[in-house]
């Protein structure tokens, strides 16, 4: 007879479908919202403000909880955070079906859309810390591993509900979808809470007061990895085009690099220092502009692979987007298990220090959130934001209270500042309308030929978009917003004409 699965493994697999069902919640808000607000924008600032302050507000909080709780109640109070998650998205559901009926200005349409995914979010923020003080002690449930199994639900929530619950079966029947992962995750932590066997440890993780440089430390790094997804999506979506399947890989891949670096953690702790992976993940992070110059040649050489169905053509955006991201969100996912096992000493940490550090570093995405898309990007430009978001990285080593390595870090800043860019041409060619157009360019030099035969006009990264004039050597011109013509003085002529004369 099949021995049953211990308590661990059972919390592992709750945690995992928490993660999934957390994904599936978000990207569900993020669609419900856009036809409250009226605006994709608006929604997404409207979830990701929300869920970022709910996640933050519920990590401080359980973290300082839970050691109330006995230990035997650990789970059952983990199981209730779920189910409440599940009531909490439905009746932000209803608040905002009831709200859409009343006329709203803007500013109460976005308190609305505020309240009604920030009790959810904090639900799901609590859980982390809870399950940190069950498995204190526990070789097989390390912080480290708790996080990577969520994170790689995660991963699969977003494709799932990005690709096939939200194309299937609509957004009613995928918000009932994402509460039953909720209701299987409940209930795997209650079936864990009777199993005896492999039972994890009930004996707290180390508890003390974490440093002020290590908080800032990882607020400076929440900062950086929101403001760097910030300019990767963009510049992914000159590359690969700004289609909703696009934007779901991108989230996916970062997310699927997070979980990989923090189960390597637990797979090897203490091989790494959080300020090396900091540093590391600076360098790798500025690595990446050279690679955009190298990635429309690449995908024009691929073109008529990619074009003979979805599946690969989502597997070419796959394979590009970990390219650019998979070095960098690897370090990221370990960086926090390691700057947790700083602050307990090189011990399991306990839930108050892990509460802290992830409310922290929660605090600083959402600074990196406004920053990547609101200044960095229209300030600085797609490649400045991209060195930013790194220099941002090196600030965290400099301020985790470790030997950060200064020469190192020196040499990293003044590298990302005179690393060349790649030309505006190669970031604005739009091969994924074009590719064909350059099949007869066979090697990498003929390639770039062509291109620079068109002068740049005009070349500027805004907040919603990048926009590009170029002049042929004929003289015609033409308008180029993230890669793809939208206005030209010759072959779309006819077209803005009509639409002129259409009113």
């Amino acid at each position: 007879m099949k021995r049953a699965p211990g308590a661990a493994q059972l919390v592992a697999q709750s945690f995992f479908l928490s993660g999934l069902a957390a994904l599936v919640h978000e990207v569900l808000w993020a669609r419900l919202l856009a036809l409250f607000c009226g605006s994709t924008s608006a929604a997404v600032a409207a979830t990701t403000g929300a869920v970022m302050a709910g996640l933050a507000a519920g990590c401080a909080l359980s973290g300082r909880w839970s050691r109330r709780l006995p230990a035997p109640s650990l789970l059952s109070a983990y199981a209730v955070l779920e189910a409440g998650v599940a009531l909490c998205s439905g009746a932000g559901w209803l608040l905002l079906r009831a709200a859409s009926g009343v006329l709203l200005g803007d500013p109460a349409r976005f308190v609305a859309a505020f309240a009604a995914v920030l009790p959810a979010a904090t639900l799901m923020g609590a859980t982390l810390p809870l399950l940190t003080r069950w498995s204190a002690g526990s070789p097989e449930l390390s912080l480290a591993r708790l996080y990577g199994v969520n994170t790689t639900g995660a991963v699969l929530g977003c494709l799932l509900c990005g690709f096939v619950f939200l194309p299937q079966f609509g957004l009613l029947r995928t918000l009932a979808l994402a509460a039953t992962f909720n209701g299987c995750a409940a209930f795997l932590a209650l079936m864990a809470r009777e199993e005896k066997l492999g039972r994890a440890p009930e004996s707290p993780g180390r508890s003390r007061p974490v440093p002020v440089s290590l908080l800032a430390a990882v607020s400076l790094a929440g900062a950086g990895s929101l403001a760097l997804q910030a300019a990767w999506t963009r510049a992914l979506c000159l590359v690969l085009g700004a289609s909703v399947y696009a934007f779901a890989l991108v989230l996916a891949v970062f997310l699927a690099g997070v979980a990989g670096g923090s189960l390597a953690v637990h797979a090897r702790p203490r091989a790494l220092r959080a300020s090396d992976a900091f540093l590391a993940l600076a360098a790798v992070s500025l690595l990446g502009i050279p690679l955009l110059g190298e990635m429309p040649y690449a995908w024009a050489r691929l073109w008529s692979w990619s074009s003979s169905g979805p599946v690969a053509l989502h597997a070419l955006q796959a394979l590009f987007c970990l390219a650019l991201m998979g070095g960098p969100t690897a370090l990221m996912g370990a960086a926090l298990p390691l700057c947790a096992e700083q602050a307990a000493g090189g011990g399991a940490p306990g839930e108050d220090v892990v509460g802290s550090l992830w409310a922290w570093n929660t605090g600083g995405a959402i600074v990196g959130a406004v920053l990547g898309g609101l200044v960095f990007l229209p300030a600085l430009g797609l490649l400045g934001a991209i060195r930013a978001g790194a220099g941002l990285y090196v600030l965290a080593a400099l301020a985790s209270g470790e030997p950060a390595r200064p020469a190192i870090a020196g040499a990293i800043l003044a590298a990302g500042l005179l690393l060349p860019g790649p030309d505006a041409r190669l970031l604005s060619s739009g091969m994924f309308v074009y590719g064909p157009q350059y099949q007869e360019a066979k090697t990498r030099r003929a390639f770039l030929e062509e291109l620079r035969k068109d002068r740049v006009i005009f070349d500027r990264d805004g907040r919603s978009s990048t926009v590009t004039v170029l002049e042929t050597p004929q003289g015609g011109r033409y308008l180029r917003v993230d890669g793809k013509t939208d206005a030209s003085l010759s072959a779309d002529l006819d077209t803005q004409l009509l639409i002129g004369y259409l009113p």
